[in-house]
């Protein structure tokens, strides 16, 4: 069984009769080639079956086509629902903007041993950009890109975060309105079961649920947990548990 020959840029350089150079550069989004002619290329790659040798392309351009998302450890349980419809969506998107790049989604435990995956991918050339998840008030993963210059976007907010792009839900007004639901129903014992206080989200929520608490006189009763294991669960089955039961428990731990 014969092995079909690779396609090459020469490959179709013979077969319109035209310079390497042009086929390249029309190939790599020159625009120093006319639209006629780049349209013919495109055109003669795709009914050749050209594939590009990314490897090469990468070394040229100093460029690795991918967008990295590192998730620290705690969070990174795939069964999240959450992160596994972000992490879909995501990747459905960044494909319909440029079918050419890649998504790369790794672990990294927080801490000294989290900034030394960034700073390896970061070495290595492994991704040209970032989207840093489950951000924290104080983020060192943000301060280290801005240091080195690496683009990036923060899905939630830093204390810092006029300084750099990012994208999030107004958790303030949500909490404050989900809380007022559950006061309009008749409760008057809510309990909110938030996330760590380092995320900087956990101080939007805390916010909005003690506003709405506070508009009824009533007092905020507050518990943070890790995502991690069972954990939300024990604390969750301990409040229900006590001799006076809460009459209503506030659980988003996303």
């Amino acid at each position: 069984m014969n092995k079909k020959k690779k396609t090459t840029l020469k490959s179709i350089a013979e077969y319109l009769n035209i310079s390497v150079t042009t086929v390249s550069r029309a190939l790599s989004g020159y625009n120093d080639v006319n639209a006629e002619t780049r349209l013919q290329i495109q055109e003669a790659a795709k009914t050749l079956g050209y594939v590009p040798n990314l490897a090469a392309r990468r070394l040229v351009t100093g460029k690795s086509d991918a967008i990295g998302i590192l998730l620290p450890v705690p969070y990174g349980d795939m069964r999240d629902h959450f992160l596994s419809h972000f992490l879909l969506h995501f990747g459905r998107s960044l494909h319909a903007h440029n079918p050419n790049l890649d998504l790369i989604v790794s672990y990294a435990p927080e801490g000294e041993e989290e900034l030394s995956t960034y700073q390896r991918f970061i070495d290595g050339q492994r991704v040209d950009a970032f989207v840093v998840m489950r951000t924290r008030r104080n983020d060192v993963r943000v301060d280290l890109l801005q240091e080195q210059n690496i683009p990036f976007v923060t899905h939630g907010r830093t204390e810092t975060c006029e300084n750099h792009n990012w994208i999030d839900t107004d958790a303030v007004a949500g909490f404050d309105l989900a809380t007022q639901s559950l006061i309009d129903k008749g409760h008057k014992d809510i309990v909110l079961l938030n996330l760590p206080e380092r995320m900087y989200t956990s101080q939007m929520r805390t916010e909005g649920y003690s506003n709405a608490m506070a508009r009824s006189g009533l007092i905020p009763d507050i518990h943070t947990t890790e995502v991690i294991d069972d954990i939300p669960y024990k604390i969750s089955l301990d409040l229900l548990q006590q001799k006076n039961p809460r009459r209503a428990l506030f659980v988003l731990l996303m």
